[in-house]
């Protein structure tokens, strides 16, 4: 196997795992056994990124980490930005998940809007998104960095889109929560 085989399969293996640890990390309660370990950290650096459906509302929370940098400033927003990345997987993936029931039920399989709408969302679910919190680790200075999206954020996103047409986003606005509550389902099961 040639060097270029030995990367491309070494990425391909990464983006798997990176994969499916986020989606593990998907949970519907706040109580979640913490995956890092690390004392004395906030609940939320343990937890990891998840989608949130409970009496406060329905979020998707991302946590995002960044090595101690020379520039302070540059390693919070480092850590900011790694947040946001994580909120737009979530969000991809949900997003993903409702397009595909979309496409099998009216017939439309036009994977390049699919596509673009997926990537658009992404994209936008940033703007919606706020960082709640930071934690530096007082040992290994560690930043990390706690964002959240609220699912109205998302509707508002999906009837302000330019990327979906009227059906698709008629199909989106009455079936959200329930697709939300069956990803946060489906993300529990794959535990």
């Amino acid at each position: 196997m040639n060097t270029v085989s030995k990367i491309k399969n070494a990425k391909t293996g990464f983006i798997a795992t990176s994969l499916s640890v986020l989606l593990l990390a998907c949970s519907s309660g706040t109580d979640i056994e913490s995956d890092l370990g690390i004392e004395n950290a906030p609940d939320w650096v343990n937890e990891g990124s998840v989608a949130v459906s409970d009496d406060d509302g329905r979020y998707i929370q991302g946590v995002g980490m960044s090595q101690p940098l020379n520039d302070m400033a540059l390693q919070k927003s480092t850590a900011d930005n790694r947040a946001r990345a994580e909120l737009a997987q979530v969000v991809s993936s949900f997003i993903d998940v409702s397009l595909d029931d979309y496409a099998a039920s009216n017939g439309d399989a036009n994977s390049t809007n699919i596509e673009r709408v997926i990537s658009t969302f992404s994209k936008t679910s940033l703007n919606g998104s706020k960082i709640k919190a930071r934690w530096k680790n007082p040992e290994t200075n560690v930043i990390y960095s706690f964002a959240e999206l609220d699912l109205e954020k998302v509707e508002e996103m999906i009837e302000q889109s330019t990327a979906m047409n009227k059906d698709m986003k008629k199909y989106l606005d009455t079936a959200l929560d329930t697709k939300f509550d069956r990803f946060i389902k489906e993300s529990e099961t794959e535990k």
